[in-house]
């Protein structure tokens, strides 16, 4: 399956249980619906790291360091415009206030970059379908994620959603013709 293909199942999938959690009364504000979509979209892609030109692996941290290295030039631009020119307060000012900008983009370069080495890294050590296209491997993914979350003030169950959007991942791939024989890694399969 391709990186597109995994994307539209796992929203969907997310999709289904914002809906069933809103039949079930669970009142779920617009932001976090998006990013429940968001992080299922993110578990979905994830069991292909272990392919270097996977969506993953290649447009997605391309897509990110682009537009973090947009954000970035606006401030960075003016810090040498004020370096040649020479400083004012108003300048100096100016410059403060473009803060978020080089939040924002340093959030969308570092994942970027992590994605970057983590596949160069996972694909030398587990071949395309292998080990990260387990349970167990998608249970300490999401583990992990959990952990990430706490630590950042984030709902820890975006990491079950994000586990959702694994599952979902694992399940396409074993309806292909290939099949899923890594499914119980380290037990069985390759």
């Amino acid at each position: 399956m391709n990186g597109g293909t995994h994307i539209v199942i796992g929203a969907a999938a997310a999709g289904l249980g914002l809906w069933a959690a809103h039949t079930a009364g669970v009142a779920v504000l617009p932001a976090v619906a998006a990013a429940s979509v968001a992080v299922a979209i993110a578990g979905a892609l994830a069991p292909d790291i272990d392919h270097r030109d996977s969506t993953i692996s290649k447009r997605v941290p391309g897509k990110l360091m682009g537009q973090g290295v947009r954000l970035l030039a606006i401030p960075a631009t003016l810090a040498l415009a004020i370096a040649y020119f020479g400083a004012s307060s108003l300048s100096a000012a100016v410059l403060g206030s473009l803060d978020p900008l080089v939040r924002w983009g340093l959030i969308l370069v570092v994942p970027a970059i992590v994605l970057r080495v983590a596949s160069s890294l996972i694909a030398l050590v587990f071949r395309h379908r292998g080990a990260t296209h387990s349970l167990l491997f998608g249970a300490g993914a999401s583990l992990l994620v959990a952990v990430v979350c706490m630590r950042f003030g984030v709902p820890p169950w975006y990491g079950l959603v994000f586990g959702g959007g694994w599952l979902t991942h694992l399940l396409a791939d074993s309806l292909s013709r290939r099949g899923l024989p890594s499914l119980l890694w380290p037990f069985a399969g390759r």
